[in-house]
């Protein structure tokens, strides 16, 4: 029941940032917002083109799973993705989407191990997609620059670039180091009354349990041939071109005529420079840093409606439709105090 309550509170706190952030652009801009602008039917051809990225998602799942060995079913693929999709934005960092996902394959039958290895890779070439695409984008429009605030954001990213891949690298190449860091920030946890006593044993011992099997799995995932390693990166570069692209055919509703190639890579960049938000689902920062930055090609009396659109196709709906279809394996996850409260609480 706690658990339950504490998701209901996450998805209201999401909520409220986004209402929050949508009604500060509109006071910043100093208009009023226009839904009914868009006719229904282009509603319906965008919503479709972005619900597609979650079928191109469970063929990226599947090849991860192949390139282990292994096979896996449409359902566990989908699962694992809508939980992954809701609980991620209703998680500061969407950190609570990965335990999810993991707990769903394990359920199905994977190992723990080989499950936290494809959820790893997921995340491993999504990072790698949006920001060799978002930054190689910043030098060709160059005038985002003027934007202090997209700047400040860069900075942010690439710090947290280096945590990732650092913990990658020691995740792989030096799993000792990695295990003596991760025992040292648990006891510090402890000292400053984050872990409680009586929970720090079985915190170390899963620390530990964790990296060797993710350690034990991760080599195999990266002995892949090119023709697989190039699908996984063209199966994620798809998931974001459909949704980035969903919302190309409403641009010219707002009187505007941006290159598909310019609209395109300025959503890479946006969600680059933001991917490691510390709020719900990126929910405020990711509103104001695109009204920031199309507001540079976009009227700006246009920008406060475009926002809300733009958010809806890209992200929203994919949080409403993944809320709706995982609500049972939620409650499974959230009643399950042997394996899903174990991982919930990571």
């Amino acid at each position: 029941m706690k658990k339950t309550l504490k998701i209901i509170r996450n998805l209201i706190i999401f909520i409220l940032i986004s209402v929050a952030s949508i009604f500060f652009i509109t006071i910043l801009h100093d208009e009023k917002i226009a839904i009914n602008i868009i006719p229904s039917y282009m509603i319906i051809i965008c919503s479709i083109v972005s619900l597609s990225s979650i079928l191109i998602e469970v063929l990226r799942i599947k090849l991860l799973a192949r390139i282990l060995n292994k096979k896996i079913t449409f359902k566990t693929c989908f699962d694992s993705i809508v939980g992954h999709e809701f609980l991620s934005a209703i998680t500061p960092f969407g950190g609570g989407g990965q335990p999810l996902s993991i707990f769903i394959m394990h359920k199905e039958g994977l190992t723990m191990g080989e499950s936290i290895t494809i959820s790893y890779l997921q995340t491993f070439y999504t990072i790698l997609v949006l920001f060799l695409v978002g930054f190689i984008s910043i030098p060709l429009f160059p005038s985002v620059l003027e934007s202090k605030t997209l700047k400040l954001f860069i900075l942010g990213t690439i710090i947290f670039i280096f945590y990732f891949f650092g913990f990658s690298y020691f995740s792989i190449s030096r799993p000792r180091i990695l295990k003596k860091i991760g025992l040292f920030t648990v006891n510090i946890l402890h000292k400053i009354k984050l872990i409680k006593t009586h929970r720090i044993y079985h915190i170390k011992k899963r620390v530990l349990t964790e990296i060797h099997m993710f350690n034990k799995h991760i080599k195999t995932s990266f002995r892949t041939n090119f023709i697989e390693t190039t699908s996984l990166f063209l199966l994620t570069l798809l998931t974001w071109l459909a949704r980035f692209i969903s919302v190309y055919p409403i641009i010219s509703f707002f009187g505007n005529t941006i290159g598909i190639t310019k609209f395109i890579g300025l959503q890479f960049m946006i969600t680059a420079v933001n991917y490691f938000s510390i709020t719900p689902g990126s929910s405020g920062t990711t509103d104001i840093l695109a009204a920031i930055i199309f507001g540079l090609f976009i009227d700006k009396k246009n920008i406060p409606t475009f926002i809300i659109f733009w958010r809806f196709f890209t992200y929203h709906i994919i949080v409403i439709f993944s809320g709706i279809m995982i609500s049972r394996i939620m409650y499974y996850f959230t009643h399950n105090k042997q394996k899903g409260i174990d991982l919930a609480n990571k």
